[in-house]
């Protein structure tokens, strides 16, 4: 999926997260999910990966454990948060999360 929630606002995008988590929750399936969004990486994600622009190269890689991190308030999300950031915007080049 290449950025499905990008052109919603941000309730409906919510609401499109929390369906494709359930979803995912009763029938386990395999889908690769393309964002721009920190957030919704780690909201959506069971493992990121950060791609360099052109030619894109795997800069960075991490599981998220959903049994730990269980909402956006937990302090391992924002420590993630933070980690992922500072790894986009240390050399100020534009990445695909």
């Amino acid at each position: 999926m290449d950025e499905p929630f990008a052109a919603l606002d941000a309730l409906t995008r919510q609401k499109m997260q929390e369906e494709l988590l359930e979803l995912w929750n009763s029938e386990w399936f395999v889908l690769v999910f393309v964002t721009h969004s920190i957030d919704e990486a780690i909201t959506l994600g069971t493992r990121i990966v950060l791609l360099s622009p052109h030619p894109g190269r795997v800069v960075y890689e991490t599981s998220v454990d959903w049994s730990k991190i269980n909402s956006r308030s937990h302090p391992e999300y924002a420590e993630l948060k933070e980690r992922i950031t500072q790894i986009l915007f240390k050399d100020q080049m534009d990445f695909v999360v």
